[in-house]
């Protein structure tokens, strides 16, 4: 399996999850600026960059070696496959710190499972 986070996105018509959007997208982007850790598009191609915007969505990955899938988020939810296995890659904190603002912003509209080591630290 690895070391995956889950997230199931709905109630995406709510005005919960419209209202949460457009803050998560510019929360998403101040977790990746201040980050410090070099991120790329979903592709991990060096040379990409993390798509942040509201009509894209929320796409990112770590940098070649240093990335493994990518998170992937959208207006509509999941875009993608609702995990993400980040190997405990570098870039796994940004993604998880993003799911986390996600649950903050719209509580009733989304659920996360994150891999142990989370669930360790909150149970410490």
């Amino acid at each position: 399996m690895g070391y995956t986070h889950y997230y199931t996105i709905h109630n995406t018509d709510s005005v919960e999850w419209q209202t949460a959007w457009s803050q998560l997208v510019a929360d998403a982007q101040r977790i990746v600026n201040v980050s410090g850790i070099s991120l790329a598009g979903p592709g991990r191609e060096e040379h990409s960059r993390p798509i942040i915007n509201e009509e894209d969505g929320i796409m990112l990955n770590g940098v070649g070696q240093d990335g493994h899938e990518p998170l992937c988020i959208d207006k509509h939810g999941v875009a993608n496959f609702g995990f993400i296995k980040t190997a405990r890659k570098p870039y796994d904190a940004v993604a998880a710190c993003i799911l986390l603002r996600a649950w903050v912003l719209a509580p009733n509209c989304i659920e996360v499972e994150y891999g142990e080591r989370y669930i360790e630290t909150v149970r410490e």
